[in-house]
């Protein structure tokens, strides 16, 4: 057992010491004080020579934020510096050795491999993913051929393009806008990028124009000569335009006009071509048919929807261009400029608007002069428009020149820029906070009112990441994250916390949504309730004691009232009594007194019975529930017939719709309204009362209207107090609890009420209630 021991300790030990010869090795490769290493591969050993990245050439490259690497032909890594040691987020020993397609995102290790491929025999470069952590990030891989004491190595430089990356996109969504297509293609000519109006144009998707052969899905017809001549003209570095048929996704043919440019690298290298193109198939067409008929031409122009108008030179006596003639106009640019198509024909330029002509003038001369056909977009200040201009030659040395309105897309693109720049403005200046991250938690970018409220700068907020500013022992949470990931949104409370550790309230509203690559991320709107809390939590204790309170004075004003009856009924009925028996056995005050006695007790009952009807306002309730407003306003009237039957009256109702209500209390408010309205009537005058219901939304709007003696307007609001008198007891008979039972029950129901009236002429009374539907009817009361 103990030999056992020492041999383990022993190889241990050799392990170790092989360890650390190892970490020297990879150290003096970084430091350049290595010129070859050999590496035992079964039974044999190969030699790998660092003779040609001599000790100057390594501590540069240690100094470079690119990552650079040297690698064997098959890919293996045999040299990498710090700052591909960092992108990779690994130790150097984990990555010497071992194939570069291992660290390319899986998605690119094809385009990795076909890179490989083409770089044995020359430069290549491109651009992929390379993994680093949990992730990915956009990369250019620059590959050189090199030999290494006779032997092929390959030197690799690899450039982070995560801002340039960024950069394109806001570029290819600007790009998107754009009304040509917009098509970018690699040195081979395979298409890199292929904007909104590309689609439209050609018919391809986006995503299957992607990788393609430009020649191949679109430009089958272009000559050999013409494309020899383009691809001289790029390649000198200039820009090129022409005119060429092309094909579309159905396989139809028609003609474009393209203008390309090359595009290099910052070290001059040829890296990609860019172009804009758009259908020219409306103009060619107009072109054919001036070519073969004037009149042809004549009908064509009159049948356009953009204005159209064939125009020449005008001269002055020594040869100098000064105007340009209008030879021929068709009908929509007669209408663009308001005056008859016979009338402006023979007319110049500068005689019709010379404000309009200035800025294309020098444009309309150079077509003339040069024979080549131009377009180009020009604002109009004057007429408030933009134009899209389309100049070409036609026979007998005129010009033709075409006016498309614009203006509507050039105010949607304006529209477009202003509201992207009021939403960055509203996210900055927003109090509340607003992250932009991943499913996954990790926060991509934060607002100042993010800063604000979690009291961490936007650079501690991506480091922290969402579960740090979470509570997730929030029973909420689960709840919401779950409610997120089913339906894409979430809104509602959750408990967050702030950079010093204090919990605090917050409203969120949480969306996924994907971005242009497909990618989900997420925001969340989250803002600080702390004070809405403490609000609500005061409101809350006051509206309890209130709640009691109330209680306490309805049961108090119920008992109270109650236990008055009894006495006071003994009061009144011996009152009645003596007055009955002794009345003219005493003098005549004594009889004045009985009866005053009797009229107080009979006043104080009904004062009673009011203040019990108040009392049971809230105590004695029904649900409520819908109600038919006609049934109830009929029962109403049964219950006064005698009334109304002795002084003649009149009770005119409208249909009435079916509401939410509790219908003894609806019947109390109809009782008051339509009692009142007897009541207060004009001797002289027969008494005609009004019931009708509007619809306001969701609500209905009551109005009960008399012609009895009206009220003034300084007395709209004290007649629905408790007690309110506007006339003497002798005159009206009442006490003035009416009205005040009236408004409690309609605010009981949600609703309000309120009072039109001109005195001498009558009032009408208005208030409101919850809707359930609508029944007309055809007959009245």
């Amino acid at each position: 057992m103990k030999q056992e021991m020492e041999r383990l300790r022993q190889e241990l030990e050799d392990l170790r010491s092989r360890n650390r010869e190892l970490e020297e090795t990879l150290d003096a490769i970084q430091s350049g004080e290595v010129d070859a290493i050999v590496v035992s591969k079964e039974g044999r050993k190969e030699i790998y020579t660092l003779e040609g990245a001599d000790h100057l050439y390594r501590v540069l490259v240690e100094k470079i934020q690119e990552g650079a690497l040297t690698l064997t032909v098959t890919g293996m890594i045999l040299y990498a510096n710090t700052a591909f040691v960092a992108m990779r987020r690994q130790r150097l020993s984990a990555i010497i050795g071992t194939s570069l397609r291992d660290h390319i995102a899986p998605r690119d290790r094809s385009r990795f491999d076909e890179l490989l491929t083409r770089s044995l025999t020359g430069p290549g470069r491109g651009e992929m993913l390379v993994c680093s952590g949990a992730g990915s990030f956009p990369v250019l891989v620059s590959m050189t051929p090199i030999m290494v004491d006779g032997s092929p190595k390959l030197s690799v430089v690899i450039s982070d393009r995560k801002e340039d990356y960024d950069r394109l996109h806001l570029q290819s969504r600007m790009l998107d806008a754009v009304a040509d297509a917009v098509i970018a293609t690699d040195p081979a000519g395979r298409i890199i990028y292929w904007n909104w109006s590309a689609t439209r144009t050609y018919g391809w998707k986006e995503a299957e124009a992607m990788g393609q052969s430009l020649n191949e899905a679109v430009v089958r017809e272009l000559s050999q000569d013409d494309a020899d001549r383009m691809a001289e003209q790029l390649g000198s570095g200039n820009a090129w335009s022409g005119e060429f048929q092309v094909h579309h996704r159905d396989g139809h043919l028609f003609p474009i006009h393209v203008n390309q440019a090359p595009v290099f690298d910052e070290d001059g290298e040829f890296v990609a071509v860019i172009g804009t193109s758009h259908d020219i198939s409306e103009r060619k067409a107009i072109e054919r048919a001036l070519a073969e008929s004037e009149a042809e031409a004549r009908s064509f122009m009159d049948n356009m929807v953009d204005a159209c108008a064939i125009c020449e030179t005008v001269y002055s006596p020594d040869g100098k261009p000064i105007d340009i003639r209008l030879v021929e106009v068709n009908a929509a640019l007669a209408q663009e400029l308001g005056r008859p198509a016979a009338e402006i024909a023979g007319w110049t330029a500068f005689k019709i608007r010379p404000e309009l002509t200035l800025p294309w003038f020098d444009r309309f001369l150079e077509v003339h002069r040069t024979g080549a056909a131009m377009q180009f977009e020009e604002p109009f200040p004057v007429v408030g428009r933009w134009y899209r201009i389309a100049a070409f030659p036609v026979r007998g040395g005129r010009v033709a020149v075409v006016f498309h309105n614009i203006t509507e897309r050039k105010q949607a693109e304006e529209a477009l820029a202003e509201s992207e720049d009021r939403y960055r403005s509203l996210v900055e200046k927003s109090i509340d906070a607003v992250l932009l991250s991943l499913p996954d938690g990790s926060i991509l970018a934060a607002n100042a009112g993010a800063s604000q409220i979690f009291g961490m700068t936007e650079e501690e907020l991506i480091q922290a990441g969402r579960a740090s500013l979470i509570d997730e022992s929030d029973p909420r949470f689960t709840a919401a994250y779950e409610e997120r990931a089913r339906t894409g949104r979430f809104s509602g409370e959750l408990t967050y916390r702030r950079k010093d550790g204090t919990l605090f309230p917050g409203e969120v509203t949480s969306a996924l949504f994907t971005d242009r690559n497909g990618a989900i991320m997420s925001t969340m709107i989250i803002r600080d309730i702390t004070k809405r809390k403490e609000i609500e939590e005061s409101l809350k204790i006051y509206s309890e004691r209130l709640q009691v309170s109330n209680e306490e004075l309805q049961r108090f004003a119920y008992i109270a009232s109650h236990d008055l009856q009894a006495p006071l009924r003994s009061i009144v009925s011996f009152s009645q009594l003596l007055d009955r028996r002794y009345r003219g056995k005493f003098d005549k005050d004594a009889d004045d007194y009985i009866r005053f006695i009797v009229d107080g007790g009979v006043r104080m009952q009904n004062l009673i019975k009011d203040l019990l009807l108040v009392s049971r306002i809230e105590t004695q309730v029904q649900s409520f529930a819908p109600t038919d407003a006609r049934t109830v306003v009929a029962d109403t009237i049964r219950s006064l017939e005698t009334l109304i039957l002795e002084i003649g009256a009149v009770v005119t109702v409208d249909p009435l719709p079916i509401v939410m209500a509790d219908p003894p209390q609806l019947e109390q408010v109809f009782t008051n309204l339509i009692g009142n309205a007897i009541k207060y009537r004009r001797p002289e005058v027969p008494v005609v009362v009004w019931v009708s219901a509007v619809r306001q939304g969701g609500w209905w709007e009551f109005a009960v209207r008399d012609n009895g003696i009206g009220i003034e307007p300084e007395y709209f609001d004290q007649i629905f107090e408790m007690f309110s008198r506007l006339q003497t007891k002798d005159e009206y008979e009442g006490t003035g609890i009416g009205l005040a039972i009236v408004r409690k029950i309609v605010a009981r129901h949600g609703g309000k009420i309120w009072v039109e009236s001109t005195p001498g002429k009558g009032s009408i009374f208005h208030f409101t209630l919850p809707g359930e539907s609508i029944k007309g009817r055809d007959t009245d009361v």
